[in-house]
């Protein structure tokens, strides 16, 4: 069962990683020089949270494919949040690929700023000091944790 539910967990990643690549395609042919994106959580010299879009470099394996190079980590944790969960103002424990298999979610960086990410998004969380950042759930969320070594 515990294999049966690794195997059903790493493929819904990567259906949902594919879904991020899907509006890179047009006639069923990658665009040249297209890339996938992230968004990137961070703090800055005066520890606030903030945002920053990131280019995700691809190289095309196919016709209707595509892959980023390999991002090490340590160890994934699936984690699921009823609607109107919400947290204070926290930390990242460590560097963490967050990406959102099911479901709408707000996050409010320190200095205010808010980002809405949902189904198929993939947040880069590398605030680890200062004020950090705080979520609500806006519906039930389901996320795939992948934590950097």
């Amino acid at each position: 069962m515990l294999l049966i539910t690794r195997s059903l967990a790493i493929f819904t990643i990567l259906l949902t990683l594919s879904n991020c690549a899907a509006n890179n395609y047009q006639n069923n042919k990658i665009v040249k020089n297209e890339k996938m994106q992230m968004i990137g959580l961070y703090n800055d010299n005066n520890n606030q949270s903030y945002f920053k879009d990131i280019d995700i470099n691809v190289t095309p394996i196919g016709i209707k494919a595509m892959t980023s190079g390999n991002y090490p980590i340590n160890h994934l944790n699936l984690m699921e949040f009823d609607a109107g969960f919400e947290t204070s103002y926290h930390n990242s424990i460590n560097q963490q690929y967050i990406m959102v298999l099911e479901g709408v979610a707000e996050i409010t960086a320190s200095n205010g700023e808010k980002r809405i990410i949902k189904a198929g998004d993939i947040l880069f969380a590398a605030d680890n000091a200062g004020k950090g950042h705080r979520t609500k759930t806006l519906t039930r969320v389901r996320i795939a944790v992948a934590n950097v070594k």
